[in-house]
């Protein structure tokens, strides 16, 4: 064959332009669980906490509770969006969450004796 006939001749679909199924589900877009004052929060890929936004500020606080360490804590300039975790093993995750100054939520995740999805 040559260089122009090879020109000529349609190019076949490559298996690299077809896009891969995702190995697992996707979390949800949305954290799953709602809380007060607009709060949404869930422990699908670690820990996220999503708060609306407001012209008083929010203060997050993510914490292991079986170490007493934070994971993570918001500035005070805080006035709305996402907060995940960085790690999304399992974590028995603490969330607080303030408005104002005032703690407006607080969370211990214990799946204690609930249904879980584990996706390896």
């Amino acid at each position: 064959m040559t260089p122009s006939e090879d020109a000529d001749t349609p190019a076949s679909p490559s298996k690299a332009a077809v896009p891969a199924a995702p190995a697992y589900q996707p979390a949800a877009p949305l954290a799953t669980q709602q809380g007060p004052l607009g709060i949404r929060f869930d422990f699908n890929e670690g820990c996220r906490v999503q708060v609306p936004l407001s012209d008083k500020p929010w203060r997050v606080k993510l914490t292991d509770l079986d170490t007493g360490n934070i994971l993570f804590e918001s500035s005070a300039d805080f006035t709305g969006g996402t907060i995940a975790s960085s790690k999304r093993y399992y974590i028995r995750f603490g969330v607080e969450v303030w408005s104002a100054g005032d703690l407006v939520l607080h969370h211990e995740h214990d799946p204690r004796d609930r249904d879980v999805l584990v996706q390896l």
